[in-house]
């Protein structure tokens, strides 16, 4: 349970200690005097979210801490051994410390070591139950109302098995889907794959076909230019022939004495003479290589279509002509290994079948639970309800199957009867603001009844709820701490006096600005806030009167 809370510049609360007991504590003070400081100290305990401005303004840094007795909470206990948090001087203490500077940073610490706010969100689900003053409105909500029943039946282990059997059940989707998906692409690519090799096919270009058609097109394409360039020499070698051939063999036929006299008149002749003939064999070779021209239209033409078609493939596959052989031989390879993965296809649809049988039993399970939860639930509700001046109404609920999710595969909705013969209606259609109160109230008390947290905090629960209905809430609230400690803030005096502790704010403007103060009333002084509370500032005899018979019918 909670032994101590306490604050340091947290708002206009500079420093204050503030000790709780056991049963019912009551807390009180007038609007604005400080109290939902106590609770924003409280919730910053429990990891809520930390707002830079609840710094007092002449700080730099706010402080909160709270002590519990563990002794009798095993789940708590059990909490800090597993995370290697538990106090080893005294192994059922728990100090929580979270701190907050004026520039945001917080910081939160379980028995003086660091923590992150989630791991201190889900310890202080073992410690505290905070009921607020807006959980009738929330009450309207078919979630809240589901909560609630999942609450009071203890259904937290059950709901985490539908969670990781939706988990798993989604987890065994993808899983098929993302094969199905892989098989499909393999196809695609399969067939795109197919269509480019039998393109290529088609062609079938060799290794060294291009070099060769690159040189085919450049004989092909000059053998008339060449044919005619032969025959233009020929013709001037033909009527040169005669004259330069006699003009050679008379000019050999002259230097034959001067050839057989010396070296350098031999050399002469003999070039005169090899002229003579190199003339001749000339002749002979501009023939053959006239004779040896192809001049063939229709297989230059074959020779450009072939290489149109290495082209207008090489630019659909982005590669070089020359490349394009090679690239035949790699995407035939590519095809010839390619095989869609189809053998881990039945075994994740069972795994699928399997993950959507589980998800379904634990959901039928959880249904199961809820419906007996809430057949209890609205029993406790309704006989709270009488004792709340409601003894015409009935709480009841409706059940609606709905798409499975990880929260179940129903939704809740909460009816009431207010008046008898009348129809049940759902309760955000026909419950007044008074009947919602009271309503949210006993739903409250008997959740909270059945929660293993320890400590119970109501804020102003008993709003829009006065006279003998408060006096009731207060015997209400009142049987409540025989099992808990209950803290309850009020601005009811009927229920005010049903506490065993009172606890009182007030505000004080000491010249440096305004403090707020937490005092545990005496009896005497629990008279007078008491009658403050039933008569405002001016307190009567009479008002007191009505206090002390309030307090001692409590």
């Amino acid at each position: 349970m909670l032994n101590r809370l306490n604050i340091q510049n947290l708002a206009i609360v500079r420093s204050q200690s503030i000790d709780y007991g056991r049963g019912l504590t009551v807390l009180t003070g007038e609007t604005g005097a400080g109290k939902s400081l106590l609770l924003d100290g409280l919730g910053l305990i429990l990891g809520q979210r930390a707002d830079s401005g609840l710094v007092n303004s002449q700080a730099k840094r706010a402080e909160v801490t709270a002590e519990f007795d563990l002794e009798q909470l095993a789940t708590a206990h059990q909490w800090l051994c597993a995370h290697e948090l538990d106090d080893p001087d005294d192994t059922y203490a728990l100090c929580i410390r979270r701190s907050l500077t004026n520039d945001g940073r917080s910081k939160a610490y379980v028995n003086n070591r660091p923590v992150t706010l989630q791991d201190l969100r889900s310890l202080s689900e073992h410690l505290i139950s905070l009921q607020g003053q807006h959980a009738a409105y929330a009450l309207l909500q078919p979630e809240r109302q589901r909560t609630l029943v999942d609450q009071f039946g203890h259904h937290r282990e059950l709901k985490q098995a539908v969670r990781k059997a939706a988990q798993d059940f989604q987890q065994a989707k993808l899983a098929l889907k993302t094969l199905a998906q892989d098989i499909a692409d393999a196809e695609a690519q399969r067939s795109l794959l197919e269509y480019q090799v039998n393109e290529l096919d088609e062609l079938s270009p060799g290794a060294d076909e291009w070099v060769q058609l690159e040189q085919s097109l450049q004989l092909l394409g000059s053998a008339d230019t060449r044919s005619e360039a032969i025959d233009t020499a020929s013709h001037e070698l033909i009527e040169a022939d005669h004259n330069a051939v006699s003009s050679l063999r008379r000019i050999a036929k002259l230097l034959e004495p001067v050839g057989q006299d010396g070296h350098h008149g031999a050399a002469a002749l003999a070039l005169i003479n090899e002229a003579a003939i190199n003339l001749d064999e000339a002749a002979r070779e501009l023939d053959a290589a006239k004779s040896g021209i192809d001049s063939n239209p229709e297989a230059l033409k074959q020779t450009e279509d072939r290489i149109a078609a290495w082209v207008a493939l090489s630019r659909k596959h982005r590669v070089d002509p020359p490349a394009l052989s090679e690239l035949h031989t790699r995407l035939h390879d590519q095809l010839d290994h390619m095989t869609a993965d189809r053998t881990r296809l039945p075994q994740l649809e069972a795994a699928l079948s399997d993950a959507e049988s589980e998800f379904t039993r634990t959901c039928g399970l959880l249904t199961q639970a809820r419906i007996r939860s809430a057949d209890t639930l609205m029993a406790a509700v309704n006989d709270q309800l009488s004792e709340l001046e409601l003894k015409d109404a009935v709480l009841a609920y409706e059940i609606a199957p709905r798409e499975p999710t990880a929260e179940g595969a129903e939704d809740i909705q909460f009816t009431l009867t207010a008046n008898v013969g009348q129809k049940a209606q759902p309760l955000a259609k026909v419950a007044s603001g008074g009947e919602l109160s009271r309503i949210a109230l006993a739903i409250q008390v008997c959740v909270a009844a059945e929660l293993e947290t320890p400590t119970l905090i109501f804020d102003e629960v008993d709003v829009g709820i006065g006279g003998r209905t408060a006096a009731k809430v207060g015997e209400l609230l009142r049987r409540l701490s025989t099992n808990a400690q209950v803290l309850v803030v009020t601005h009811q005096p009927q229920v005010a006096a049903a506490g065993q502790t009172h606890l009182h704010v007030r505000k004080h403007n000491d010249g440096s600005g305004a403090r707020s103060f937490v005092e545990t009333l005496t009896p005497a002084d629990r008279v007078d806030e008491i009658a403050r509370m039933l008569g405002g500032l001016d307190i009567t005899a009479a008002t007191r009167t009505t206090a002390k018979e309030l307090l001692v019918g409590a």
